[in-house]
């Protein structure tokens, strides 16, 4: 039944009572309810269904309660967990459990056949096999900054977040990226200062001596005459310098993420 509890329900949303509702169903029948939005608490039907022992309420889980169950299928599955690559996890996946068991399965898998020590799944691990929706938009995101495009780099990030990408995990890979940035950056400097961007060796050959993705290599070469040298040095040297100040406790990652893009964009 489809939008029998909120919207225009009809006769089950005005009409029906629970004496009748009761003698609807038969032993072993399922009814299924399909709502777009949140239902009408109101109604007569919704407070039969929603009388003990006849349903049960399934709400997404927020970032506290998804770093917990993360943490207890890890341990079901004989691995730990550490808290970055928790996180970023939950910035990939969201609140999509089914996927979210599946990726779980294939890092206890590799922790296993690889040996880690203590079974312990990394940020890096993470980044290796889990694809998440959102991994595009770091390429923007970067891009904006490279062209101090304040606005554009504030409408990237709020999208980023209300499409349920999580602050620490922006953070995260704001500090992977420009690490790749600065290592792409000294290698056409220092080993192919002659070829452009463009040549169609200098990609396959920073990506051997830096053992990175072809694509990732590819995207990032396009980016690095945004940034001199110094500047990169400069930028990731902020953002380390932030990850250590966020690692000492009390902190609010929104904020610091507002100070690093204004540092940036206003060099």
């Amino acid at each position: 039944m489809r939008r029998r509890l909120s919207g225009d329900g009809g006769d089950y949303r005005s009409g029906a009572s629970p004496s009748q509702s009761e003698t609807v169903p038969c032993s072993g029948t399922v009814v299924v309810f399909w709502e777009c939005s949140k239902p009408d608490e109101r109604t007569a039907i919704f407070k039969f269904l929603a009388k003990p022992n006849k349903a049960e309420k399934f709400d997404l889980l927020d970032a506290t309660k998804l770093r917990k169950w993360i943490a207890e299928e890890a341990a079901g599955r004989n691995i730990k967990i550490d808290t970055r690559a928790a996180e970023a996890l939950i910035g990939l996946i969201g609140s999509d459990l089914w996927q979210m068991n599946s990726e779980l399965d294939k890092l206890a898998a590799y922790a296993q056949k690889s040996k880690k020590e203590k079974n312990l799944i990394t940020i890096e691990d993470v980044e290796l096999f889990v694809k998440g929706k959102f991994d595009e938009n770091i390429f923007s995101l970067t891009d904006a900054l490279g062209t101090r495009n304040k606005k554009l780099v504030f409408k990237i990030l709020n999208e980023q977040i209300e499409a349920g990408l999580g602050e620490g995990y922006i953070f995260a890979m704001l500090v992977r990226q420009f690490r790749i940035l600065l290592q792409i950056k000294e290698s056409v400097t220092t080993n192919f200062p002659f070829l452009s961007a463009g040549d169609p060796g200098i990609k396959q050959k920073i990506s051997l001596e830096l053992g990175l993705h072809p694509y990732v290599v590819q995207k990032t070469l396009y980016q690095i005459k945004n940034f001199s040298l110094p500047e990169l040095k400069n930028i990731y040297g902020k953002l380390l310098a932030i990850d250590r100040r966020m690692k000492r406790g009390n902190f609010n990652t929104r904020a610091f993420l507002d100070l690093f893009i204004a540092e940036v964009c206003l060099t």
